[in-house]
C-alpha cells in the first residue's frame, strides 16, 4: 500500500502572468483541499510577471508545499515546458489555472479515478465557469459556440472521454512517464501576451489521442474556473474568438503535414471565399436592436475570420 501511495503522489503546475490578487484567490483555495494520505507540491510557473507574483508565492510557503519557477519566454506552454523540464515530477502532473476553485477533495478524485483506470494515461474532470458578478452574460444564450465559457460536462458517470472531446486544461491530469518520454507543449500555440492563439493543451492531446493514449472523464473531480471581468465584455468576448479561430487554424496545421506546402490557386481561392462569407455572417449578425444578440452572433464568424485569415498565411507555425 505505501509504494502504491508513493507511486500515485501529485505535482500540480500553475503557470501565471501578471495576476498576482488573483493568483492569492487561488492559493488559499488550494489550502482548502485534502491531500491527507497523499504527497502532492504545487509548482507555480511566473511567466514574466512584473506585478508581485513571487512575494504573493512566497508568502504560502508555510501554508503549502509550494515551489516558484521564473521563465521569462512569453508564453503560457514555454512556461509548463520550463516546469517539465527542471521539476522532479511526481507520478500524476495535474495542469490548472492560477484563477479556479477545486473541490476540496479535488487531489484525492484524482488519485481514485487514477486508481479504478491504470490504463488510462490522461484524464479529466468537470469544470464549472463562475461569472462575474455571479451570472451569465446575456449574450451567451444567442451564441452557437462560446469559446470554451461553457461548463465542461461530459456525463454524471465515469468514462472515456469521446472522438473529438478531450480534457480542459484547467482541469487535466497526465502521467508522468509521458513526459519523462520528451513530451511537451507545442510553443506556437497558446496564451500569450502578443499574438495569442488558443489551443494551448488541446494540440498536445490530440497527438496523444493519435498515439493511442486512453483518456479518462471523472465528473467527481470537480474545479470552479472563476472567469475574469473582462470576459464578460463585448470586447472581451470578441478577442476571445478571435484567438480560438486563430488557434484551431494552427492545430490544423499542425496535424495535416500537406498544408504545410505552397498553396495552390484552388486552395487560395476557397479560403477567400470562406472568409468572404464569414465577414457577411458578421455582417448579418450585426443587424439587431438588441446588443445581447449581437454581440452573441457575432462569436462564431468572428471565429472563422481568424481561422481563415491564419489559414491563408500559409504555414501558421512560423507565424508566433
Amino acid at each position: 500500500m505505501t509504494k502504491q501511495k508513493n507511486n500515485l503522489d501529485i505535482t500540480v503546475l500553475i503557470p501565471t502572468y501578471n495576476r498576482a490578487e488573483i493568483l492569492r484567490e487561488t492559493l488559499e483555495a488550494m489550502c482548502k483541499v485534502e491531500r491527507d494520505g497523499l504527497t502532492a507540491e504545487f509548482v507555480i510557473i511566473d511567466n514574466n510577471s512584473v506585478d508581485n507574483t513571487k512575494e504573493v508565492v512566497e508568502s504560502f510557503g508555510i501554508r503549502l508545499p509550494i515551489r516558484y519557477l521564473f521563465e521569462s519566454r512569453p508564453g503560457k506552454n514555454c512556461a509548463l515546458n520550463k516546469a517539465l523540464d527542471e521539476v522532479k515530477l511526481r507520478e500524476i502532473v495535474v495542469f490548472t489555472d492560477d484563477d479556479v476553485t477545486p473541490r476540496s477533495d479535488w487531489l484525492k478524485q484524482i488519485i481514485a479515478s487514477c486508481r479504478r483506470n491504470p490504463k488510462c494515461a490522461v484524464g479529466g474532470g468537470k469544470v464549472i465557469k463562475i461569472w462575474p458578478p455571479g451570472k451569465e452574460p446575456e449574450w451567451l444564450q444567442f451564441a452557437k459556440t462560446t469559446c470554451g465559457l461553457r461548463i465542461h460536462d461530459v456525463g454524471c458517470k465515469e468514462m472515456l472521454y469521446p472522438d473529438n472531446n478531450y480534457p480542459v486544461g484547467t482541469n487535466l491530469w497526465i502521467k508522468k512517464y509521458l513526459f519523462e518520454e520528451g513530451l511537451r507543449f507545442n510553443e506556437s500555440i497558446g496564451p500569450s501576451p502578443t499574438k495569442r492563439a488558443m489551443g494551448s493543451e488541446t494540440s498536445l492531446l490530440i497527438k496523444l489521442r493519435l498515439e493511442g493514449h486512453l483518456m479518462v472523464y471523472c465528473p467527481d473531480n470537480v474545479v470552479h474556473h472563476n472567469l475574469q471581468e473582462w470576459l464578460s465584455t463585448p470586447k472581451g468576448i470578441r478577442y476571445r474568438a478571435y484567438t480560438m479561430g486563430r488557434g484551431q487554424a494552427k492545430i490544423n496545421f499542425l496535424f495535416n503535414p500537406d498544408l504545410h506546402n505552397s498553396p495552390d490557386l484552388k486552395y487560395c481561392l476557397r479560403r477567400v471565399g470562406a472568409l468572404g462569407f464569414a465577414c457577411l455572417r458578421l455582417l448579418i449578425a450585426n443587424i439587431s436592436f438588441l446588443q445581447a444578440k449581437r454581440i452573441g452572433r457575432s462569436i462564431e464568424p468572428i471565429s472563422d475570420i481568424a481561422f481563415n485569415l491564419t489559414m491563408l498565411k500559409g504555414n501558421s507555425l512560423n507565424h508566433k
